[in-house]
């Protein structure tokens, strides 16, 4: 994906960077359209599998099901890539929050008006689901993945419910941290002039071979981001607060970290022997810093120059 330049609000030293995104929409408001009406009949189409699903489903009609999902999926997630990065280019760009808003709505409602199957996939009895994966070719690690979070599925209208309001929530306050922190500006000292910079030319600095403009860098992005801690803060708290709610409270997961690990498919016991491998050995990671700062002649290791 090439990229120009062309003026835009929300960025103080430079022009804004915008992403030749022709590969994904040439025309987002009409392909828009388009496509959200071949997904309307895609999606009822596949709303039509409804009935057809039980324990003895042919393998075929199964498979077909996972094709026609697979394919909706496809142009979903396109046109939610080209919403993300044409809003990543400038948030403050109205016709990109505008497309961006509509784009995340249609996808919640589409996921809910298909979510039936992956609750009834998750609910089949083993016997049958090995059935099912015994054919399922490049589709086996996808429909393993949804069983593993079979114990921690809420009913069809809980999860309908899920989605929608993660649009108008969590989504919604993602977006809010991203146009508030975007729009910051920093000030840096180099070689005796102050320059204005956003925050992508303020942390090339973190890595300057000088050490006190290493820590300036870190201590004007600190600064700044004070600035707003309210509402930064406020951001934060929210999106904990949410995921407790919703995967401790609603879901029954055992810890918050045990929510990330099923998404990564990683065992919990694997994660708490590396923890504890790492915190018994401790003294290697400070010995490794108390070298490095010898040699590169810091007299105190710190977080500007780690």
């Amino acid at each position: 994906m090439a990229r120009s330049h062309a003026i835009a609000g929300g960025h103080a030293t430079r022009p804004a960077e915008i992403w030749n995104l022709q590969d994904l929409l040439r025309d987002p408001a009409r392909d828009l359209d388009v496509l959200q009406q071949e997904l309307e009949e895609q999606v009822r189409c596949f709303e039509g599998f409804r009935g057809r699903l039980a324990a003895e489903i042919p393998t075929e009609t199964f498979l077909n099901a996972l094709k026609l999902a697979e394919a909706i999926t496809r142009t979903t997630s396109r046109l939610g890539a080209y919403a993300y990065l044409w809003f990543s280019e400038n948030t403050k760009n109205q016709k990109a929050r505008v497309f961006k808003a509509a784009v995340e709505e249609m996808q919640a409602g589409f996921a809910n008006r298909m979510l039936f199957f992956d609750l009834w996939w998750q609910k089949l009895d083993d016997a049958n689901a090995a059935r099912l994966l015994a054919g399922a070719g490049d589709y086996t690690y996808h429909l393993e993945s949804l069983r593993r979070f079979k114990d921690h599925a809420l009913s069809e209208p809980e999860e309908k419910i899920i989605n929608v309001k993660s649009v108008t929530g969590r989504r919604a306050l993602v977006g809010l941290y991203d146009i508030l922190t975007s729009g910051l500006t920093y000030t840096l000292t180099i070689n005796g002039k102050a320059r204005r910079l956003t925050r992508e030319d303020l942390l090339v600095y973190v890595r300057a071979p000088d050490a006190r403009i290493r820590e300036a860098a870190y201590r004007e992005l600190y600064r700044v981001f004070a600035q707003h801690a309210d509402v930064i803060g406020e951001v934060y708290k929210t999106l904990v607060t949410d995921w407790k709610q919703e995967h401790l409270s609603l879901r029954k997961h055992r810890s918050p970290i045990a929510v990330r690990n099923l998404m990564n498919d990683v065992p919990e016991e694997a994660v708490e022997a590396l923890l504890a491998v790492c915190a018994r050995n401790a003294g290697v990671f400070q010995d490794y810093f108390a070298i490095k700062a010898r040699l590169c002649r810091i007299r105190k290791m710190s977080r500007y120059h780690i």
